[in-house]
């Protein structure tokens, strides 16, 4: 409780109304995902030892995932706050690899790409970019609370990314909305002279198989920089921010 007081500033009770909301999935049938987040506060063997003793008894668990988490969009000073050192990630991760999966009896994932993020090495014919793509308009858009409809979960309401207003609109006219059709299509009116894209010779190929997450872009160039380049990128300029464990 400790941890989680320090992470994320829950109050009293908190562990146990979570305990309380697993339990009343269970009882409904309706299959868990647990995911942790690794930060400096919950990734020595105990917090470990003590997360997996209360998961394994979980009777509709899918899997467990530990991450290691990118550095936040939105509250950088708070990530770097409880961020974990990369000599405590990879520790934390060896452990669970070594320890605890070799035991457990349910499925449990390492995500621990953000610690080997290939920034500025992309290769012009590779289809993707290793560690991740953009699903940018392929199968899903997102609401939030006042009925816009988003891209990206982690956009909210960034205005470029804002496709329609369901209060206003049905599902199908704003899929199929102008706004959405310019985004899909990537055009070229939608970047500025400023982004190294909009000269670039491998442009096309790059936007036939969306070999940008714009969440990446905004992290390491600023939210106004959106249409810049993949930070994995090999024409990518470089970023002082720090991305990098």
């Amino acid at each position: 409780m400790a941890a989680l007081k320090k992470i994320i500033h829950c109050g009293d009770g908190y562990i146990e109304r979570i305990k309380q909301g697993a339990e009343l999935l269970q009882a409904h049938g309706f299959r868990i995902e647990i995911d942790t987040i690794l930060t400096k506060y919950n990734c020595d063997h105990g917090q470990l030892d003590d997360l997996y003793h209360y998961i394994k008894d979980i009777s509709n668990l899918r899997y467990w995932e530990v991450r290691i988490p990118e550095m936040s969009l939105y509250n950088r000073e708070t990530f770097a706050a409880v961020k974990a050192s990369r000599q405590q990630l990879e520790e934390a991760t060896r452990y669970v690899r070594e320890e605890i999966i070799p035991q457990a009896k349910f499925t449990i994932y390492v995500s621990d790409e953000a610690l080997t993020e290939p920034f500025l090495q992309g290769d012009s014919k590779a289809l993707n970019f290793r560690g991740g793509s953009c699903g940018i308009l392929q199968n899903r858009m997102f609401v939030l609370p006042d009925g816009k409809a988003t891209l990206c979960e982690q956009l909210y309401w960034h205005p470029d990314f804002i496709i329609g207003d369901l209060t206003q609109q049905t599902f199908e006219e704003v899929w199929n909305s102008e706004k959405a059709k310019k985004i899909f299509n990537a055009e070229h009116a939608l970047r500025r002279q400023e982004s190294p894209c909009t000269a670039c010779k491998i442009y096309d190929f790059c936007k036939e198989h969306r070999r940008k997450c714009v969440v990446k872009v905004m992290k390491a160039y600023g939210m106004e920089n959106w249409d810049f380049p993949d930070p994995r990128c090999q024409y990518a300029p470089d970023f002082a921010t720090d991305l990098r464990y």
